[in-house]
């Protein structure tokens, strides 16, 4: 597994507006490989590392690693934070790529689920437009388990 470019520090007491996310707090990793693909490139398979940390404060910070499968070289890395609305089961989370692309995902938390559209998308002035041709928020719906199946593989 990719090390993790930021220590995240857990020693905190849970803040109570992220307790209904506690769940996504450790390490996680791709049970079996994805396949990705760009109009660019070959097809290819990965895997993702993740982790979600908490410092008290009600918002919980995450770093996502995609590793090519055979080799482990780095392919991309997302990082930010998730925030929950108050007395509510609304989530947000910010989203920024080391490809230059920031996002801003909302949606609803239904159990140990989440439901998630695209609010604001942008990018970098001279960030790969192969990527990333044209960006503009389009409110698209999507759910966040493209990033799973996943397993914990260590408690927080």
């Amino acid at each position: 597994m990719a090390s993790l470019a930021c220590p995240f520090y857990q020693s905190a007491k849970l803040n109570e507006a992220i307790s209904p996310l506690d769940w996504l707090l450790g390490n996680w990793e791709s049970v079996e490989p994805g396949k990705g693909s760009f109009p660019s490139l070959k097809e290819f398979r990965y895997t993702e590392d993740l982790h979600f940390a908490q410092m008290g404060e009600p918002i919980i910070s995450f770093m996502f690693n995609a590793s090519d499968a055979e080799t482990k070289k780095i392919l991309h890395r997302e990082c930010g934070f998730i925030r929950m609305q108050t007395g509510t089961n609304r989530v947000a989370f910010i989203i920024a790529q080391n490809s230059g692309l920031v996002e801003v995902e909302e949606g609803e938390l239904m159990g140990k689920q989440l439901s998630l559209h695209s609010k604001a998308l942008a990018r970098q002035s001279f960030a790969t437009s192969r990527m990333f041709p044209e960006c503009s928020s389009s409110n698209q719906t999507g759910s966040w388990s493209k990033r799973f199946p996943c397993q914990r593989t260590r408690s927080q």
